[in-house]
């Protein structure tokens, strides 16, 4: 030992050791309060999926098991319309919210965060139900009408279309903003003279009138999507339950495919539907977990609408930014069609 040394007393050099000693031991204790942590806390944060009686593959795929096959956490709860679960979405109550491609544009000009990242069908099925009682007789017969609708759903967009093809506009006709599920009911009660509505509350609304209904399609030859949307916060944060989420969707649609009939009989007694209806409309209804060109172009046209009808203030967003193609892409590449 040189002179300028100083040996340390047994119990201060052994102390390092002993705070080693105790580090080794204790740290899997440690490492295993945390990852236990960190398991039970994600174990208790589902993501709650808002749809509408429209939302066939996220019924099927609740009712057949398959989020739970595939490890997507996720609870679906029923709404009235696209309408209010786009607002549950901005309003923090749903992670992910079904609507109509129409029902997210009207939204997209003042929630910029919100995206599409899929679509569980391409639908057929906008009707106009009138009372014959009231002179309806053809589309000509429209203006000076009160006429039930949900505002900012699909069925705004196509009577307005229908309306500008037949040389008039929205703003001669009166609108009432209605809940889809009242719908049946305002117009056979005379509440409204026609409504504009889906499935199945058009057939709903048919049945009430009886022989006092003209019904007539909305649509021609173009469908509307039913979009899976989400902010940008929570698909980033949440990726691998996303696509989780789209894998048994794209399962759903294709044991579907494979059993209409066994599909039908799911469909009818969870939503209370009547087979007979849902025979009725099923093939305008195609599920398909999708993102399409055709989905980019209608949403751009039902922006440019709703801008030039002083419905929406502001440009046009680019709706390419608004389509987060990337969780359908790392799940089923050949379901993604936009050129970007």
């Amino acid at each position: 030992m040189s002179k300028n040394s100083v040996e340390k007393p047994y119990h201060v050099a052994n102390a390092g050791r002993s705070l080693s000693l105790r580090f080794l031991l204790l740290f899997p204790v440690f490492a295993f309060c945390v990852l236990y942590s960190i398991g039970v806390a994600n174990a208790a944060e589902k993501l709650v999926v808002a749809t509408s009686k429209s939302g066939w593959l996220i019924w099927i795929a609740q009712e057949r098991g398959l989020f739970e096959d595939y490890g997507a956490d996720v609870a679906v709860e029923l709404v009235e319309s696209g309408v209010e679960a786009g607002k549950g979405l901005i309003d923090g109550r749903y992670d992910i919210a079904t609507m109509s491609e129409f029902a997210f544009v009207s939204r997209s000009f003042s929630n910029v965060d919100l995206r599409i990242f899929g679509t569980a069908a391409a639908i057929y099925n906008v009707r106009l139900v009138g009372r014959l009682g009231s002179g309806l007789a053809s589309f000509s017969d429209l203006p000076g009408k009160k006429i039930g609708l949900r505002t900012g759903a699909i069925g705004e967009f196509f009577l307005g279309k229908t309306l500008d093809l037949h040389g008039t506009s929205l703003e001669a006709v009166q609108i009432e903003d209605i809940p889809a599920t009242d719908l049946p009911n305002a117009v056979a009660d005379g509440k409204v003279d026609a409504i504009v509505s889906w499935e199945p509350y058009a057939t709903e609304a048919q049945g009430l009138l009886g022989d006092d209904a003209m019904f007539a399609d909305l649509q021609s030859e173009q469908p509307y999507y039913f979009t899976l949307s989400a902010s940008q916060k929570t698909l980033i944060e949440n990726q691998e339950t996303i696509e989780r989420f789209l894998q048994a969707l794209i399962d759903a649609a294709e044991w579907a495919q494979r059993n209409e009939t066994e599909a039908m009989k799911l469909l009818g007694r969870v939503l209370n539907l009547n087979l007979d209806d849902l025979e009725r409309f099923w093939s305008g209804h195609v599920m398909e977990v999708a993102i399409t060109q055709d989905l980019l172009f209608l949403m751009e046209q039902e922006a440019r609408w709703r801008v030039e009808r002083g419905l929406s203030a502001g440009g046009i967003p680019n709706y390419l930014e608004r389509l987060e193609t990337g969780p359908l892409e790392r799940v089923a590449p050949h379901h993604v069609g936009v050129i970007q």
